[in-house]
């Protein structure tokens, strides 16, 4: 179940990836960037929005398996719900972090995509 997590999880940043090439990487205004941070809470209150979703998810299916345990084998329900488990946790903690970082810094988040030789170079840097 893992695998297939992180193939979505894959998917997810490749589109990231591939949009963020397309975007402008300099802010040129203040207020193009008040509205840039806005757009970046109210997307990462949406995250951890679905990140309890998976928590909730992962629970259910976990308890679920426990339970039917007695009738059948409930080891695939409850293969799944720690799974969901583990992906909601760790998507939380980075999607609170992500929204701390950014209510409490006032330079943006700056994310650049470099060409290399070999492939493309991701580089994330937060200015404090």
């Amino acid at each position: 179940m893992n695998i297939y997590w992180n193939l979505v999880n894959l998917a997810i940043a490749g589109y990231g990836i591939w949009s963020a090439s397309n975007l402008a990487t300099e802010i040129t205004t203040d207020s193009q960037f008040t509205d840039d941070r806005r757009k970046l809470e109210n997307f990462l209150w949406l995250n951890v929005g679905l990140d309890v979703a998976y928590l909730v998810a992962g629970w259910t299916l976990l308890q679920r398996g426990e339970r039917r345990a007695a009738f059948d084998d409930g080891s695939r329900w409850s293969g799944f719900g720690p799974s969901l488990l583990v992906q909601g946790a760790f998507l939380l903690a980075f999607d609170v972090s992500l929204l701390v970082l950014t209510k409490q810094s006032p330079q943006p988040l700056s994310i650049a995509l470099l060409p290399r030789a070999d492939g493309v170079e991701s580089l994330l840097r937060w200015a404090f």
